[in-house]
């Protein structure tokens, strides 16, 4: 079960956005998910990608991890939080209608209820399933910062810390 007080802590602790990925410039060496653009000056270096393991140069999936951790900044995370925890309570006031449907009172829509609280459930799921797919991006993505001699700030070593904490 993923906990989603955990994962709204992490985000609410995490360096704000908008985040930014460098991998639009296309550097062999280093990718690089900021919070500045790359028109300013001044920012905040989140994590850097490299490979010093293989010697390989980066390739489209090293690209393609900077700009899924970019996207998966914290007012996107707190946002889906906000998502699954509303398709949460519609589910369960779907659940309490469904059970007073059951009594000999009831109008006889039965089918009703029941189809709209599957229909919540299937697009819980589907929020979990994609939550689920985030995860395995974001362990990918420690790995590879893991792997690397990269040197972090202190408040990207605490996201980092934050996120496999959450990640488990």
């Amino acid at each position: 079960m993923i906990d989603l007080d955990k994962i709204e802590a992490a985000a609410k602790t995490a360096t704000p956005g908008p985040w930014y990925s460098s991998s639009q410039f296309r550097d062999d060496e280093a990718l690089f998910v900021t919070t500045l653009t790359p028109t300013e000056d001044d920012g905040t270096i989140l994590c850097r990608i490299r490979n010093t393991v293989s010697g390989r140069p980066l390739n489209d999936f090293d690209y393609a991890n900077a700009d899924h951790i970019a996207t998966a900044n914290p007012a996107t995370v707190l946002e889906m939080v906000i998502m699954i925890r509303e398709r949460d309570a519609q589910v369960a006031q779907l659940q309490e209608q469904l059970e007073r449907s059951k009594s000999p009172t009831f109008d006889g829509r039965f089918g009703t209820w029941q189809a709209a609280c599957g229909k919540a459930r299937r697009e819980r799921d589907e929020l979990a399933e994609k939550l689920v797919a985030r995860d395995a991006v974001l362990k990918q993505a420690l790995e590879a910062l893991e792997a690397s001699d990269s040197v972090f700030y202190p408040q990207t070593k605490q996201a980092i810390a934050a996120i496999k904490g959450i990640l488990g």
